[in-house]
């Protein structure tokens, strides 16, 4: 996509089915990647403390220097008893087991969210392009319709220029919302190509809504009826084809 593209343009972003949409997700997802490299983290760390409960073998050896004398060598053989295994090891490896055990929920609650999260912007998605459609196949058409027909009736006197007033600022605002539509499906788009664990902020509008907006068609239409005869354009209103 171009910078020059209009947004009238642009087509509908592609919603994905929902298994392969997840299976990305998970795979390009950097917060569940680190959740899962804890959680292997935490498997070293209990494997380490694990093996303290073993004596610990050291060998050193170091050089003594004495000036004009000879120098001299020094080396060390120790071992280490855990006489406090019973206790102390014990309870490390007990308290280094649940760490595993908290960084895995972790994860899988993270991955649990990502998932939802990935469900959420398609099906959003599904019912911004669905709104979408709606808007260029039947509203807008209507709406554009309707001030045509007004505009051409107070051209032979039918109707007062108020009226033309109405159904051109019904015109502008369908369109208006048309664009904030598409601009949202694009921003859900792009949610969903960074994989991000945010809600959709307007998630609750865009599910809750009516699937047949168009607010502006339908009261310029409503206001022009008492002063003209019904056409095909004013007949239709967006209330009534939203059941289509």
């Amino acid at each position: 996509m171009s910078p020059a593209t209009r947004l009238d343009e642009l087509p509908d972003p592609e919603v994905r089915p929902e298994s392969d949409a997840e299976q990305d997700a998970e795979a390009r997802s950097p917060e569940l990647s680190l959740a899962r490299l804890e959680a292997q983290q935490a498997g070293r760390r209990l494997e380490l403390a694990g093996k303290d409960r073993f004596p610990d073998v050291a060998l050193t050896g170091g050089l003594m220097v004495r000036g004009s004398l000879p120098p001299m060598w020094q080396l060390g053989f120790s071992v280490g008893l855990p006489l406090f295994a019973g206790r102390k090891q014990a309870r490390a490896v007990e308290e280094a087991g649940h760490r595993e055990t908290a960084d895995e929920l972790g994860a899988e609650a993270l991955r649990r969210l990502l998932r939802l999260r990935t469900r959420e912007r398609l099906a959003v998605l599904f019912a911004l392009n669905r709104t979408n459609g709606h808007y260029r196949k039947i509203v807008l058409v209507l709406s554009q319709t309707t001030a045509r027909s007004t505009l051409a009736q107070y051209e032979v006197g039918r109707v007062p220029f108020a009226s033309v007033l109405e159904a051109l600022s019904g015109y502008v605002a369908d369109r208006t919302s048309w664009f904030d539509s598409v601009a949202e499906a694009q921003l859900v788009a792009i949610a969903v190509r960074e994989v991000s664990l945010d809600p959709v902020p307007f998630a609750g509008s865009v599910m809750s809504a009516s699937p047949m907006p168009g607010g502006g068609a339908s009261n310029s239409t409503t206001r022009t009826s008492g002063n003209q005869s019904s056409t095909g354009a004013e007949t239709a209103s967006p209330q009534r084809m939203g059941g289509m």
